[in-house]
């Protein structure tokens, strides 16, 4: 009987015996055939194999910043990407080291999540091949969006590289002729998209990989589905496909190669601050403030630690004493990598006003406001409201 065939990504797949015969070893050709239809992601599970290896190197190479998190150091020196390293110092292999490094074990973690998912979702419908040299070019478009567009010192991970393989994801899923599978496809693949964009505990996301990697995929897509023959279950050029992926592969080692031969520069690179992580914040004002003292201790670079701190000496009328921890939240807050912290620097600036007032240095609580804060904290609510109204009260704001 004729297997029945639905065209373009939805053919069906011929029937598979259950019984293998133990009369015979198997030949080297049967398994190739058993390698090439089997539905186990071999690229994903090699690939991360290989993210394993070079993470284990990350730990294994000087001090680390934590347990399983190597130091600011050690990603400059393996081979993180940055616009110092690569466009002013000219370290252009490190665009290929970058995407098979990592941070802590739980950035590896979620990415190896995302890689072998996708590699459920991607193998058997394109191909090793094609699911390889996808990984591939989003890795190096990862590394390029990252230098063009996000400012920060050292980028390192694999999430370019994914997010290209769930763009290609995307968009093969809009004509799916299976319309049920294609839904799967596309709500797995929005799913992963807006989980990758949501920063763990302590991680920043470098929005311009994950850019530079989905553009990269969503290019893919669109060509693919352009060449893929109507009748193919495989969008075909598997030769060039491989070629791809050997070739990246290739220069990936040839760049870790160049990263021990030329030391990375010195680029004045600076510890990243330790925040609290979502599981510490305190779950109210009086809870911050009852903890504070331990914060400030567990967590000395965040500045809301310090800003709780100051509230408790001003609950005990220290005056002094939460002035000068006011003014090291205001410090802290200031650090590279804490540029969301506008909110928090306006409730130091407000915090520290009403502090001068209750001291009668009206001019100098004057001065420690920018212009315009008046305006944004009377039209807050909380904390913010009861410290513009004692300004007001104080003629330091109008």
């Amino acid at each position: 009987m004729a297997t029945a065939s639905f065209g373009k990504r939805s053919v069906a797949q011929p029937a598979r015996s259950a019984v293998v015969s133990t009369a015979e070893p198997a030949s080297p050709n049967a398994l190739w055939t058993w390698f090439q239809q089997s539905r186990i992601p071999f690229a994903s599970l090699a690939i991360f194999a290989l993210l394993t290896i070079v993470f284990a190197i990350e730990l294994s190479h000087g001090k680390r910043e934590a347990p399983g998190t190597p130091s600011l150091d050690t990603l400059i020196a393996l081979g993180g990407v940055g616009r110092k390293l690569v466009i002013d110092n000219g370290q252009w292999w490190r665009i290929f080291t970058a995407p098979m490094m990592h941070g802590s074990v739980g950035h590896l973690v979620s990415n190896a999540f995302a890689l072998l998912l996708a590699g459920w979702l991607l193998e058997p419908l394109i191909g090793r091949a094609w699911y390889a040299a996808i990984f591939t070019i989003g890795a190096v478009a990862g590394s390029i969006g990252s230098l063009l567009m996000a400012d920060i010192m050292v980028s390192v991970g694999a999430s370019g590289a994914i997010m290209a393989l769930l763009a290609a994801t995307l968009v093969w899923s809009i004509p799916f002729e299976d319309k049920h599978r294609g839904k799967r496809l596309r709500r797995t693949a929005i799913w992963m998209f807006i989980s990758a964009l949501l920063p763990t505990a302590g991680s920043h996301v470098d929005i311009g990989a994950h850019a530079g990697g989905a553009i990269a995929g969503g290019i893919i897509g669109f060509a693919l589905q352009i060449v893929w023959p109507e009748t193919e279950e495989s969008p075909g050029y598997h030769r060039f496909a491989s070629g791809i992926a050997i070739t990246g592969l290739v220069l990936s080692l040839i760049s870790f190669a160049l990263v021990a031969a030329f030391p990375a520069p010195d680029i004045g690179q600076h510890k990243l601050p330790v925040l609290i992580p979502p599981s510490q914040l305190p779950r109210s004002a009086d809870d911050g403030i009852e903890r504070s003292a331990e914060l400030v201790k567990r967590y000395p670079d965040d500045p809301r630690a310090h800003m709780l701190r100051a509230l408790s000496y001003l609950r005990l009328r220290e005056i002094t004493e939460s002035q000068s921890e006011l003014r090291i939240a205001m410090a802290k807050s200031e650090a590279p990598g804490l540029e969301g912290m506008e909110k928090y620097r306006l409730e130091i600036r407000l915090i520290l006003a009403v502090t001068m007032t209750v001291q009668d240095r009206i001019d100098d609580a004057k001065a420690i406001l920018k212009p315009g804060d008046c305006n944004l904290a009377s039209d807050g609510s909380g904390d913010l409201s009861a410290a513009y109204q004692q300004l007001r009260d104080s003629k330091v704001c109008p």
